[in-house]
């Protein structure tokens, strides 16, 4: 590990599903990162994602309504963890998931969840597949493609 580079916190969430009549369904465990220990400038360069503004919403609602349109919304599934991360960040291991002693930290390939960069490199990724799929990226606000 570089002496440039600091070690990121993470913890593991642990979740349990359970049935109506509360039998476990399945267990669902998840490493999330401590971002709020990232440092500017070190640890990330750009935090910057587009989030959709208020009036571009009231819009569409409005047209919706006036052409009598049905609107579609989209769910991606483990989202900020599919985008390569463009920074080396390395986290110790979670507590209880311990693998060759509990020295050993892992670099990551890909983005994790909490750390600052994570919607930035999820919406760069996220453009190129819109631009691939043909659609245009507007100016005025930069989460609506057509």
């Amino acid at each position: 590990m570089s002496h440039a580079c600091r070690m990121q916190q993470e913890c593991a969430c642990h979740q349990i599903k359970r049935n109506a009549n509360n039998s476990i369904e399945w267990f669902k465990a998840q490493i999330v990162a401590k971002g709020f220990s990232q440092r500017p400038g070190f640890d990330y360069l750009e935090t910057y994602a587009s989030t959709l503004h208020l009036a571009t919403i009231q819009l569409i609602l409005a047209l919706a309504a006036i052409e009598d349109l049905h609107l579609h919304s989209v769910d991606i599934s483990h989202a900020f963890v599919q985008s390569d991360i463009d920074t080396v960040v390395y986290v110790r291991q979670a507590d209880g998931f311990q693998v060759n002693g509990p020295n050993w930290v892992w670099r990551l390939n890909k983005s994790l969840y909490g750390l600052k960069q994570s919607p930035r490199l999820f919406g760069r990724i996220f453009a190129k597949v819109m631009h691939l799929m043909g659609c245009i990226q507007l100016h005025s606000d930069p989460c609506i493609y057509i």
